[in-house]
């Protein structure tokens, strides 16, 4: 079913999502979802297609009667190789190119959300590759889940341990957060620097989610909140570390380099728990 489907009466978005002087929340956003297929499905073998009007308007209309007026949508996909299967069924196609096609979507989501009432937390990268996912895997060499770090720095010939240090591919990163910010909805006509819908830019999803891999560095998170925050003054900024994944080098390192002062331009910080790691991960974590 493709046909836009009314959603119950709720007044509109009018404000947007902020952080008063004591640092609390101003908008009802403390419980949401996790909505890792509003804009992108997962679960159609070889595949990983736009989600369809009705998919999008459905987990949208779910997340509004649930009561809770947020979610979390998850990060753009990339591809770095036209060898990938279907690799039209992704956001980002090669360096400093964006997909149209893949972005209407997104569009109808947060068309969608303002009528709901909804917020979404956008996250702009993520760290997982497909190797990660066996059920998805096309070609572990070649290929990945959605595509992160390590498939945006491929676009260049380089590795996901250049993402945060090459200058290059953090230009490339600051063209595509610019794209973002500046896109006009093609169903509304709204930018989404200033669509209420946005709850929040993330930085990326689970940036240290193993200690095998490099954190973003905290000069790196600066650099990119402040990015934002230069064109986008409306909305709130998160952090995509995964706080408490690295331990204390993480956390000492948020310190160290002001990410975590009163005047940063990052506004909350989050961590993931799961079944498999939160007995280590609630062992490290800190009170600051």
């Amino acid at each position: 079913m493709n046909a836009t489907v009314p959603l119950a009466p709720r007044s509109a978005l009018t404000s947007f999502a902020s952080l008063g002087s004591n640092g609390i929340l101003n908008a009802p956003v403390s419980i949401g979802w996790n909505v890792p297929q509003l804009v992108q499905i997962e679960d159609r073998p070889g595949e990983l297609p736009s989600a369809t009007t009705f998919e999008v308007w459905d987990a949208i209309k779910s997340v509004q009667y649930s009561g809770a007026p947020t979610l979390r949508m998850y990060p753009l996909s990339i591809c770095c190789t036209s060898s990938v299967p279907n690799s039209q069924f992704y956001h980002i196609t090669a360096a400093q190119t964006i997909n149209e096609t893949m972005m209407v979507a997104i569009d109808e989501a947060l068309q969608y959300a303002n009528e709901a009432g909804v917020r979404i937390v956008f996250p702009l990268i993520d760290w997982w590759r497909l190797e990660s996912h066996p059920p998805f895997n096309f070609s572990p060499t070649t290929s990945s889940y959605r595509g992160g770090i390590a498939e945006f720095a491929a676009f260049r010939g380089l590795s996901k341990t250049d993402f945060y240090t090459n200058a290059q591919l953090i230009s490339d990163f600051e063209w595509f957060i610019e794209s973002i910010l500046n896109r006009q909805n093609t169903l509304t006509g709204v930018l989404y620097k200033e669509d209420p819908a946005i709850f929040a830019w993330e930085t990326g999803n689970e940036l240290s989610l193993y200690e095998s891999t490099p954190y973003p560095p905290g000069a790196w998170t600066l650099r990119i909140a402040s990015f934002i925050k230069s064109i986008d003054s409306n909305h709130l900024v998160m952090d995509g570390t995964n706080g408490v994944s690295d331990g204390v080098s993480v956390w000492s390192d948020l310190q160290s380099s002001g990410v975590l002062a009163l005047d940063s331009p990052v506004d909350m910080f989050t961590n993931h728990y799961y079944s498999c790691t939160v007995k280590r991960d609630t062992s490290r974590l800190r009170l600051k």
